[in-house]
């Protein structure tokens, strides 16, 4: 039956992984769906879970959703599976391609566009928390991207992380690594602002401090300020000054006479 509905999902058995995993493909799924339940309670319990409906599954339990996304995760590993030189099996991309392959699947099933758009984000950045957790040094402003990459599925791309996380090794995961894959999750949920702080400088000041005329640099170097104040790099007038002024140098070395030309009237 899997074969005839969901072909994608069931091209997943036998599907070897590196050392890093301890199951097939197929199987890590099967273990990452058992600990779905577990990790949901764990942050907090369903009730901050999107409603059914915002998530395009109007009228379906509240974990269905989310559940469909782990299911669907890691579709594009068959499809990208490589071997290096040295041995070692690659799934580059498998985020992207899988995201694709899980909307053919919906609309296959004539499931909703909002409900497509679900999966993409969850799927598409669903390695991005992991890959955090082994950043050194993590900076506040790099949980403060990740954290708009995924609204306002916030609560459930930490947990498919974590259930991701949890169903990789087993046995022989790091009781550490786990450890400070929740503290991560936590922070990013609980911690990282909701909402925009207000910015030491407008688009006038920001035109008048870089002799910019209106234009989309204008808003790139809002949207830059922004980040740096949301992650309390910028807390005053002064420091948006200089963070502003060493950007426009970064931006005018990187792209030269074409930036200058774009910038100024």
């Amino acid at each position: 039956v899997l074969s005839a509905v969901l072909p994608e999902v069931a091209a997943l058995r036998g599907v070897e992984q590196n050392p890093f995993h301890h199951l097939d493909v197929y199987e890590h799924t099967l273990e990452a769906l058992e600990r779905l339940p577990q990790v949901v309670a764990q942050m907090g319990g369903e009730r901050f879970l999107a409603v059914p409906s915002q998530c395009g599954l109007p009228g379906a339990p509240p974990l269905a959703a989310l559940a469909f996304a782990v299911l669907f995760h890691d579709l594009g590993k068959p499809v990208v599976k490589q071997t290096a030189q040295d041995g070692r099996i690659l799934f580059l991309r498998h985020d992207d391609v899988g995201a694709r392959m899980a909307v053919d699947i919906a609309a296959r099933l004539h499931q909703s566009r909002r409900f497509q758009a679900y999966l993409t984000l969850l799927i598409r950045t669903h390695l991005r928390l992991g890959f955090l957790v082994r950043e050194a040094p993590l900076t506040r402003r790099a949980l403060l991207r990740y954290r708009r990459a995924v609204e306002p599925f916030v609560f459930e791309s930490v947990v498919l992380s974590l259930a991701d996380r949890l169903a990789t090794r087993g046995a022989h995961t790091s009781a550490a690594s786990i450890a400070r894959h929740y503290r991560l999750a936590r922070v990013v949920w609980l911690e990282i602002p909701k909402e925009t702080r207000p910015r030491p400088l407008d688009g006038r000041q920001v035109m008048e401090l870089l002799g910019l005329a209106p234009g989309p640099l204008v808003g790139e170097a809002l949207r830059a300020l922004q980040d740096e104040v949301d992650a309390l790099e910028v807390r005053d007038r002064e420091q948006a000054v200089r963070f502003l002024r060493r950007w426009w140098e970064r931006r005018r070395s990187e792209f030269g006479e074409d930036v200058e030309r774009a910038g100024h009237a």
